[in-house]
């Protein structure tokens, strides 16, 4: 008998979690209710599997669906590899799998000629403190089916794969209070139903909504640069191009009033400098390497050198005050060049605040994607 072991994830989305449901929401009761089909929402990088791993990752998917702890797995049917690949989409990328924590696991075989041979594994599947029953679980889904179906049955036909995204991103982000103590936060459960969530809820429930409108969508987890905050986000196509879309740090530009929430939408892998992408073990994250269809490019307030920025500014700057001001810097050294301090000079340089004896600047910046937002008053 031999051991293995897979630690779970560090506790990347993992918080102290103290708060319920609403009374009444659930109720653990004998009613046998139909388990979700095993094929629904299957992630994105399920298809980047081979037809082999693709069997056993359903096996998995099955498992933890129907919250069984225990499942047995011919040495044959086995590989370490794909557990580790399978860990890290289910912990991660996997809407409908919520939960789930991780796997440990005990070989069974034999020895002959100094030689093991493994015939079968058994796998203890892990799952979160907060996790739900397996029939609290199944409504939880239904309830989540009913409120993708209610959204999609908005849209109007006509509409292309952007158009979608920009729909579905306001529909999440407007109906979501950011809420770390909320006891299903991380789940696209509470970001679509109790409107109560964190980053990777948010970001479950994008690709939840994405995969009901067949456009493909992943989920992206990293950690900050300078500390071990963990973060989600999201990946989409649209046509060829993959871009990134991050519908909670969205919601905090909200607080900034006058200013647009569409900053974060559509934006390449070089514009979102947030966080360092986790590995997710021999699975190929796609590149976001376009930013066709980002805001500030298409309305032109995306500015890839310091002299075009500062031009914009000086040129808006010439209206009445107050006036709100926002562009988005992309390339990194005109974007230190901006924080350094000189650009209000620069701006004036260039025939800015014009007539304006005096005026006041408040200005906000999100270095994440090179985003400034300035409030101008005399």
């Amino acid at each position: 008998m031999k051991r293995i072991s897979k630690a779970v994830l560090a506790a990347l989305f993992a918080c102290l979690m103290l708060l319920t449901l609403p009374v009444g929401v659930f109720a653990d009761d004998e009613e046998t209710l139909k388990a979700p089909d095993v094929r629904d929402h299957l992630p994105y990088y399920y298809y980047q599997m081979d037809e082999e791993d693709q069997s056993l990752y359903l096996i998995l998917r099955k498992a933890v669906m129907s919250r069984q702890k225990k499942i047995s797995l011919k040495a044959t049917e086995f590989s370490e590899d794909f557990m580790d690949a399978a860990h890290a989409v289910m912990s991660c990328s996997d809407s409908l799998t919520f939960g789930y924590r991780g796997y440990s696991g005990m070989s069974y075989g034999y020895t002959s000629g100094g030689k093991y041979t493994p015939e079968r594994y058994e796998i203890t599947i892990e799952y979160w403190d907060w996790a739900m029953s397996k029939n609290n679980f199944i409504r939880a889904v239904n309830f989540v089916d009913d409120r993708v179906e209610a959204f999609v049955d908005t849209l109007d036909e006509d509409l292309n794969t952007r158009q979608k995204l920009v729909k579905a991103y306001d529909f999440v982000r407007k109906g979501t209070l950011y809420d770390l103590d909320y006891k299903y936060c991380h789940t696209a459960y509470g970001a679509l139903v109790s409107g109560r969530s964190v980053c990777d809820g948010y970001a479950y429930a994008m690709q939840y909504i994405c995969e009901e409108l067949d456009i493909p969508c992943v989920i992206v987890a990293g950690d900050t640069d300078d500390s071990d905050i963990g973060h989600a986000w999201n990946k989409v196509k649209i046509g060829k191009n993959w871009y990134v879309i991050d519908a909670t740090e969205a919601n905090q530009v909200t607080e900034l009033k006058n200013f647009s929430d569409k900053g974060f939408l559509f934006l390449a892998d070089s514009e979102y400098t947030f966080s360092k992408e986790i590995d997710y073990e021999g699975i190929e994250e796609p590149k976001a390497l376009d930013d066709e269809h980002s805001y500030y490019e298409m309305t032109g307030q995306s500015f890839s050198d310091y002299k075009s920025a500062v031009d914009y500014v000086a040129s808006k700057t010439k209206g009445d005050f107050p006036l709100y001001v926002e562009l988005q810097i992309t390339d990194k050294l005109a974007f230190k060049k901006f924080a350094n301090g000189d650009f209000f000079d620069s701006v004036e340089d260039a025939g800015g605040f014009k007539g304006k004896r005096s005026y006041n600047c408040s200005y906000w910046t999100w270095e994440d994607s090179g985003t400034v937002y300035m409030y101008f008053t005399k």
